[in-house]
């Protein structure tokens, strides 16, 4: 369907929320109304198409016509490590820092799509064996970890975190077995999202071990993360 836009009368008041009313409608005849009939031959011109915008640190993201996409890396420097344990919070979802992203939408959209990327190394280390308790990757849960947006965690994403720790005897301190390079990947609908601010990433919920010696640490140490929102 057309659209159309009138000028502005001489000596008319003008302000943000004028403004933003003729951006939005323009935003929504582009992107959601526009129709072939609108449209002739080799009409779409370099003018009409907004060039992407690139932004770094701390917010690294790419702004394009119909969408974003926000980047996030957590390196394999120690300095860099996410710590958590039971200690502090248990079997509650918390975000892990440098894995989570926050986001903007201009309004509210059946049209949106929100798709989340995410892989990160993660491992239990330093607690006890001397209960002698196996290490394996079905026995002990040391913690649970999900995609999550707005605070509200998706069971499709579920992984497992498994008892990577032994320092009750001499041979080794810890298990490598255990220890996961996970990846995730899933889209949201837009039942997910809201106008306006929005969070997602990956979030952890360390569980209480069945004797305080089974494990204490979960670490998160390198990672990156992926997240576009896009009207389809």
């Amino acid at each position: 369907m057309p659209t159309s836009l009138t000028t502005f009368a001489s000596g008319a008041t003008i302000d943000a929320t004028i403004l933003r009313t003729r951006v939005a409608s323009i935003e929504t005849y582009l992107n959601e109304e526009i129709a072939s009939a609108d449209r002739s031959t080799n009409w779409l011109d370099s003018n009409r198409i907004y060039r992407p915008d690139f932004f770094g640190y701390p917010d690294a993201h790419t702004r394009l016509v119909t969408g974003e996409s926000h980047y996030r890396q957590v390196s394999t420097d120690e300095s860099e490590r996410r710590v958590f344990s039971y200690y502090l919070l248990s079997a509650s979802y918390i975000p892990v820092p440098g894995l989570c992203a926050t986001f903007h939408i201009p309004s509210a959209s059946t049209a949106y799509f929100l798709r989340i990327f995410a892989s990160f190394y993660v491992y239990d280390f330093g607690g006890d064996d001397t209960a002698g308790s196996p290490l394996d990757e079905t026995t002990y849960a040391a913690a649970n970890v999900r995609l999550a947006v707005n605070g509200t965690t998706y069971a499709q994403t579920h992984r497992t975190v498994y008892k990577g720790s032994q320092t009750g005897t001499s041979f080794f301190a810890g298990a490598f077995y255990p220890r996961k390079q996970y990846s995730m990947a899933y889209t949201v609908p837009f039942s997910g999202l809201s106008a306006g601010i929005n969070t997602a990433g990956v979030y952890v919920a360390p569980l209480t071990p069945p004797a305080a010696t089974e494990w204490k640490h979960l670490f998160f140490q390198q990672g990156n993360l992926v997240v576009r929102y896009y009207i389809r």
